[in-house]
């Protein structure tokens, strides 16, 4: 029998249900099968977006991935680049921030042709974080504070309350970045006890920390840095984590603890010896960006 759209959107509709609640391997899946019954190449892009964002979230690769590159040339609709230039700023934010960039000022672009402010808000929240990692501090303060702008024009539901709250932390750790530790602070306390994820709640507790390392306020930081070396899983926020609590030690002049801390950060190192003792002599928080390495 031959396949219809009526068949492809019907399998698209419950895939994207499935990514609601968090089944991405389902979920892809059905994508493949809705992929597989759709003849028209516009709704295919559709679901070539779809999936490829879908792979990402599930930390999986795929041939839809590549494709989207093709997709943002193309131009076929604002919404349909918006997503695709979005998915790839996400996928290169860690291996190259500059092309995450590249991808996220096209989709920001989109994003406002589009005209929908929470998804405008979502994508500058997200090339304000590949900007911090990049040291461009100024741009990434300035991408924050424009997202939240964009939020003003909303109603504020559970959605978009959950999204600024993300926004805040982010805003309060480029400042604590940039040095401006008073600002900073202020906008990490105001937002961690709303932040639902650990892993924001880790990194807003992990630039917390490190705005009291600077400010010598060790007891906060014992205190907060601890919560987020609990909380921690993610690979970077686990070195991050070590890093805090080991200069902290170190400061204190508690060389055994502040070693047994860097052994950890430096086991995401090759040169692993020399790494910690560079650790164990020098101060890196004024000189390293540790959101972007």
């Amino acid at each position: 029998m031959l396949e219809t759209d009526d068949d492809g959107r019907r399998l698209f509709e419950a895939a994207r249900d499935l990514v609601w609640r968090g089944e991405l391997d389902a979920a892809i899946r059905l994508f493949d099968r809705a992929l597989a019954a759709t003849p028209s190449e516009e709704l295919r892009e559709e679901l070539i977006v779809a999936k490829a964002e879908a792979l990402l979230s599930a930390h999986r690769e795929g041939k839809e991935l590549d494709e989207l590159p093709r997709i943002v040339v193309r131009h076929r609709t604002p919404r349909i680049v918006y997503r695709a230039a979005g998915t790839l700023m996400r996928r290169w934010l860690d291996a190259d921030p500059r092309k995450a960039i590249f991808y996220g000022e096209i989709a920001r672009k989109a994003a406002r042709e589009v005209g929908e402010p929470l998804a405008e808000a979502s994508l500058l929240n997200n090339l304000g974080v590949v900007m911090t990692a990049t040291s461009r501090f100024d741009e990434a303060t300035a991408a924050f504070d424009e997202a939240l702008v964009r939020l003003l024009r909303l109603p504020m539901d559970a959605a978009a309350a959950r999204l600024r709250w993300i926004i805040v932390a982010n805003l309060g750790g480029v400042k604590v970045a940039s040095d401006d530790y008073e600002s900073g602070v202020s906008l990490l306390l105001s937002s961690i006890p709303h932040l639902e994820a650990d892993y924001d709640r880790v990194e807003a507790l992990l630039d917390l920390t490190l705005a009291y390392l600077q400010t010598e306020r060790y007891d906060e930081a014992e205190r907060v840095g601890s919560s987020a070396f609990a909380l921690a899983t993610d690979r970077r926020q686990v070195r991050n984590a070590n890093y805090v609590l080991g200069e902290l030690r170190r400061r204190q002049r508690r060389w055994a603890e502040a070693g047994a801390y860097f052994d950890v950060v430096a086991s995401f190192f090759r040169d692993r010896d020399n790494v910690r003792r560079l650790l164990l002599n020098v101060d890196l928080t004024a000189v390293v960006n540790w959101k972007g390495c």
